[in-house]
């Protein structure tokens, strides 16, 4: 789609020359921090997808309910190159139930290595595939890296061992091309081994073997997962699956037609179920056909008051917020809807209408003891959330692909919910536009997204990532990094800023992708214009902001790795951003020593991973060596220099680390200048220290001694424990 296409409208004449700076945008590092913190919901409670189950309880008006609440991540979980462990296989083997499919693809491999599983998500590809792979190898079974580059997908295949790539990007577009199924194969028929790949419905390739994966019957998954749950509880020896599944919540339940990730997680229900931990309610009440059912019954038109489905609806955005903020925003969108329905009717609140009870009981929601955050920090409150956890994200979606006439008032009112000066409601409403865009993700895009990337003002944009953010958690990713890479590459300067931005929050799980796109819209600031330009000085820094997000989560041996590339790359815009961001994550306040004994967070990692030790003083180096990033390193390192008086540990890094930056002779006598003058605990004002005669070595002396007899090019020891002398 190009950029003039629906959806991708240029920003507004003004916003090149407007001032979009906002003071209570936060920073990339503090809008991660924000999504997890003010919508838990989003990564611990999502809507329709099942994993592992927790017994919780919550009081609500004098009476104690106990129930089993399925969690899972929203979306796919991170998969990394590895191999499978023995226990993985046999929790796999234990409670597979193979089908005529699976024979099928069994007898495929045996005359082709590579087979690619294509069918919806949840229908147990992948499961299958690792049952595959462990029956057929004798050897290890090997997940790939989905991320990798295909040109490098060759050099990861093991012989003889089982390789699982789950889920990789495919399509017209894609990078994954026939040419490599090809090569992959000939490789495989040359050293042995298998490869299985699984996808989507829509992969387009020519030269692999494609079986249409279906799903086992449910109820074959749940008899063979609470088989196996049955016979590993002696205490249930008597126990009958069979009277189990005669259950009539049971059966109810698998008229649905749940997915065989689903059945599995009502068999761990029914387990519970079993052994007395949740009463036979829970099986009503449960999954997502329960879900469904509830909000059809909710949106009907004979159903609760127009008001009662406003509030609910303003519930599933507002979750786990107090009921008077969830009423009030409620209200507004009762005005909108009744301008739908009576438009020459002015829409009139009864004040004392629905009692919160009476509320709370029909959205079949609790109230709990939890806290809010604020200007004056985290205030105890009374929230308010659904019993069911898919409940949220059930209405949202419902509402919005059920019933059409609903869907302009919704649109205006997120979008005034995303102006609203709290924080958590505008953070909110971009998790329900991001809900939302799961079902709808063109009709999204449209109507919220590219306009909030558009925007001049930065608060609208942080909207628009926030909201990627949320698709890519809930089962979207492929959809989010497409857009992200147009937009990085060809979208105008307001969608560039947004699709750094979104890197923040979702670039630790997909680095390699994220660093391609900031690679661009570095580029991007290289081609039109200095960064001291307005626009251009904005989109530098949400991107150097990004990669100090980056370096400050997991991806961070990744981004280390990738920095040091651009420092050595003859691109001036590059090797500043990756120098400013290398030393905003080493600046960064996270984890100071002064806080209980802690390191910085970024040094931390340099202590525990020693293989990015290279790329870590690699890049002091080079913000020593720059003439523009030299005083603020210095800043940086006298700081922990500082601190190293009152902190051994850090005081044995440091006699470490500081040899290791020397290059040359001038960086051996700079350094020593910044352990002379670095200010100290003790000190008022910085200034030379060292031991008197005759008493033991100042720290300050020992980094000294360190530096004095540094040899240029001297790389730290693994561990960095030397001990100063």
């Amino acid at each position: 789609m190009s950029p003039n296409q629906p959806g991708d409208h240029e920003d507004a004449p003004e916003a090149a020359a407007q001032d979009t700076v906002d003071q209570d945008v936060p920073e990339a590092w503090e809008a991660f921090e924000q999504l997890r913190s003010l919508a838990p919901h989003l990564f611990a409670q999502p809507g329709n997808l099942l994993r592992d189950a927790s017994v919780a309880g919550d009081l609500v008006g004098g009476d104690k309910y106990s129930g089993v609440h399925l969690h899972a991540r929203l979306g796919r979980e991170r998969i990394t190159s590895g191999s499978v462990s023995p226990d993985q296989l046999q929790v796999v083997a234990s409670g597979f139930s193979p089908t005529r499919r699976y024979d099928e693809a069994h007898g495929r491999l045996q005359s082709d290595p590579v087979l690619i599983l294509r069918g919806q998500r949840g229908s147990g590809r992948r499961t299958a595939a690792i049952r595959l792979l462990d029956q057929l190898t004798a050897a290890r079974v090997v997940m790939i890296d989905p991320d990798t580059e295909p040109d490098s997908l060759g050099e990861l295949l093991r012989p003889g061992h089982g390789h699982l790539i789950a889920d990789p990007l495919t399509g017209r577009n894609a990078p994954l091309r026939d040419v490599h199924i090809h090569a992959m194969r000939q490789h495989l028929r040359q050293y042995g081994g298998f490869l299985v790949i699984t996808a989507e419905t829509d992969i387009v390739l020519d030269s692999a073997s494609i079986l249409d994966w279906e799903a086992p019957e449910a109820g074959q998954v749940v008899r063979a997962h609470l088989e196996t749950l049955l016979d590993a509880a002696p205490e249930l020896s008597d126990a009958n699956s069979a009277e189990l599944l005669k259950l009539p919540e049971v059966s109810a339940y698998l008229m649905s037609r749940p997915t065989p990730k689903e059945a599995a997680g009502f068999a761990r229900l029914l387990h519970a179920y079993a052994t007395g931990r949740v009463p036979s309610e829970a099986l009503t009440d449960h999954g997502r056909a329960a879900a469904e059912a509830v909000v059809d019954e909710w949106f009907r038109a004979e159903g609760p008051h127009l008001r009662d489905k406003a509030f609910l609806l303003a519930l599933a955005v507002l979750e786990r917020s107090p009921y008077p903020l969830v009423a009030e925003r409620g209200d507004q969108l009762f005005r909108l809807f009744h301008a739908v329905e009576a438009p020459s009717d002015p829409a009139g609140l009864t004040v004392f209408g629905a009692s919160r009870v009476s509320r709370l009981t029909t959205a079949r929601a609790y109230e709990y003891a939890g806290t809010i955050a604020s200007p004056w920090g985290a205030l105890p409150q009374t929230l308010i959330a659904f019993r069911d956890s898919n409940l949220w994200a059930t209405v949202l979606t419902y509402v919005w692909t059920t019933h059409p006439a609903a869907r302009n008032p919704v649109v205006d009112w997120l979008v005034e919910l995303g102006s609203d000066p709290s924080a958590t409601v505008r953070l909110r409403s971009a998790v329900g536009v991001g809900t939302i865009a799961l079902a709808d993700f063109p009709h999204s895009v449209e109507r919220f997204l590219s306009p909030w990337a558009a925007s001049p003002q930065l608060r609208q944009r942080q909207q628009a990532a926030w909201a990627l953010a949320a698709t890519f958690q809930g089962g979207q990713p492929g959809l989010v990094r497409r857009l992200l890479s147009r937009w990085s590459q060809e979208g105008s300067p307001g969608r560039r800023w947004t699709a750094a931005r979104t890197h923040a929050l979702i670039g630790s799980a997909v680095p390699g992708a994220a660093l391609r796109d900031l690679a661009q819209i570095v580029g991007s600031v290289d081609r039109h214009g200095p960064t001291t330009d307005p626009v251009q000085g904005q989109l530098f820094s949400a991107v150097t902001q990004t990669l100090e997000s980056l370096l400050l989560d997991t991806a961070a041996p990744t981004v280390m790795s990738a920095l040091r590339s651009w420092c050595r790359q003859g691109i001036s815009s590059h090797r500043k951003a990756a120098q400013e961001a290398f030393l905003r994550a080493c600046a960064s306040r996270h984890d100071e020593p002064a806080a209980e004994g802690g390191l910085p967070r970024l040094l931390r990692l340099a202590v525990t991973v020693p293989s990015i030790r290279p790329d870590f003083v690699a890049l002091w180096q080079a913000v020593l060596a720059d003439r523009e990033h030299r005083q603020g390193g210095q800043a940086v390192l006298g700081r922990w220099i500082g601190a190293a008086d009152c902190h051994a540990e850090l005081l044995e890094i440091l006699y470490e680390l500081l040899p290791a930056l020397v290059t040359t002779q001038n960086d051996a006598e700079r350094l020593d200048y910044l352990v002379r003058r670095a200010p100290r605990p003790d000190q008022a004002a910085p200034g030379r220290r060292t031991s008197p005669t005759g008493t033991a070595p100042s720290p300050a002396d020992r980094l000294r001694h360190a530096l004095a007899n540094a040899r240029p090019g001297h790389t730290p020891q693994p561990g960095w424990t030397g001990r100063p002398g």
